[in-house]
């Protein structure tokens, strides 16, 4: 069995700005002003003869940027940060925990609606489905319709 080689600091580099160009242009104005990309680009030197940004440090920054930069949300496909998810998961369940003690201690009359937060994305991805469930359905009866004449 052979051992996998570790993929140069180079390709991954390289791999990580065509996948996400203008992302990580601008969390590198954002969050690291005195860093210039094109150092990297140009495989500019310092006066000791050193690059001024290898491809390894450019990684690192990459790899330390905030969960709430464009780059770190591009890679997740624009789903929140799991540290926001831990929170809206512990509200829904502290909501529906509420909900169910007023339904069986207080009665009708003192009835709790559970609120329950969802990911932006996923609540898109769901608006879209519907969308798409509601115009099949809307097309079925039309054809259904054409079809006795109606």
């Amino acid at each position: 069995m052979t051992r996998r080689q570790p993929i140069p600091k180079v390709l991954e580099a390289i791999a990580r700005w065509s996948m996400f160009p203008t992302e990580i242009e601008a969390d590198f104005a954002h969050w690291y002003p005195n860093e210039d990309l094109l150092w990297w680009h140009r495989g500019e030197l310092d006066e000791r003869g050193k690059y001024k940004m290898s491809s390894r440090r450019l990684c690192v920054l990459l790899q330390g940027l905030d969960p709430y930069s464009l780059y770190k949300t591009s890679q997740r496909g624009g789903y929140l940060p799991e540290r926001d998810l831990v929170l809206y998961e512990t509200h829904n369940e502290m909501s529906k925990l509420r909900a169910a003690y007023y339904a069986i201690k207080g009665g009708e009359e003192s009835r709790y609606e559970a609120f329950t937060f969802v990911d932006p994305i996923v609540r898109i991805e769901r608006t879209m489905a519907e969308a798409e469930i509601e115009e099949d359905t809307h097309d079925a009866s039309e054809q259904l319709y054409g079809e006795m004449g109606l």
